[in-house]
């Protein structure tokens, strides 16, 4: 897994690699994937059915803003009571309404790398 193509496919195989599933043994979709961390943070993609060459950064959802990661950028975030994906509910629930929830975009598979790294010591 270089940083040649990043697609949410790379993005998946490595988060699955590094995290267990939030919902293991079930099949992905195309709304939501979730994992969580050995410290029991929950981070989420939404993998899109985009062509590669349309997909230029894959979306993360988080619990913590990511504050000074190379390739990492701050899409969105959400209080706890503002309506989102209603699929983290299944997927990431400590992402769901009911809880603050960040959305932050990678360009590729080192800023997802440098994104895990900073999100198991920020909390």
């Amino acid at each position: 897994m270089g940083d040649g193509t990043f697609t949410s496919d790379v993005a998946i195989e490595y988060l699955s690699k590094r995290y267990s599933r939030v919902r293991h043994g079930m099949p992905d979709t195309i709304h939501c994937v979730g994992f969580q961390t050995p410290a029991g943070r929950q981070l989420a993609i939404e993998p899109k059915p985009e062509k590669v060459e349309v997909q230029r950064r894959i979306n993360v959802w988080l619990e913590d803003e990511p504050i000074g990661v190379l390739g990492v950028r701050m899409v969105r975030s959400y209080s706890d009571t503002k309506t989102r994906n209603h699929h983290l509910v299944q997927h990431a629930p400590k992402l769901s309404i009911g809880h603050k929830a960040i959305v932050a975009s990678v360009d590729s598979l080192s800023a997802l790398k440098g994104l895990c790294d900073w999100y198991e010591i920020c909390h």
